[in-house]
């Protein structure tokens, strides 16, 4: 793969609305690319405690989840500051932790997410949120929970199954 990175459109527009003094217009993209590189920044953040784990260094892994814990708090939606945290604790098999990361996921899911409440998106478009998203991320992740046999060990942990009908139906 070569190394060369291409002009970036957005950043030259943006930079062009800043000379413009257009800058709602560079807000408005700024934030979007602002989200975009957040977003980037926790899937490597979950890719390398995952990593990190496997090679045997768990405590690394958790300051790891932690750093992100800080950067999702930049959301105003609970569930995303748990998702490392829950993958270092999946990795390293500590279904107790598991289940209680779990139970606070699953809870944050019934709060809409609303990412114009953010301070650092203030320029987005407020969104009705959509009531089935946060339904829809619960199925999914309930249903993993069921059929992916990484995941047994929680599934066999005391507390499971309360916790899973307690959820389901919500």
């Amino acid at each position: 793969m070569p190394e060369y990175q291409p002009l970036d459109k957005k950043s030259l527009q943006i930079q062009m609305y800043i000379q413009q003094k257009k800058n709602e217009d560079a807000a408005v993209l700024l934030e979007r690319k602002l989200n975009s590189s957040i977003q980037e920044i926790f899937l490597m953040l979950d890719q390398l405690a995952t990593v990190t784990v496997r090679e045997g260094n768990t405590e690394r892994a958790r300051e790891l989840a932690r750093y992100s814990r800080q950067v999702m708090e930049i959301y105003p939606w609970d569930y995303s500051t748990f998702v490392v945290e829950f993958t270092v604790a999946a990795e390293a098999r500590e279904a107790d932790r598991c289940l209680e990361l779990l139970e606070q996921m699953l809870q944050a899911l019934s709060v809409p997410f609303r990412l114009e409440k953010s301070v650092l998106f203030a320029h987005q478009p407020a969104k009705e949120p959509d009531p089935a998203m946060g339904r829809q991320i619960k199925e999914t992740l309930l249903t993993a929970l069921e059929r992916d046999e990484e995941y047994a060990f929680i599934r066999e942990q005391e507390g499971y199954q309360e916790l899973r009908r307690k959820y389901a139906d919500r």
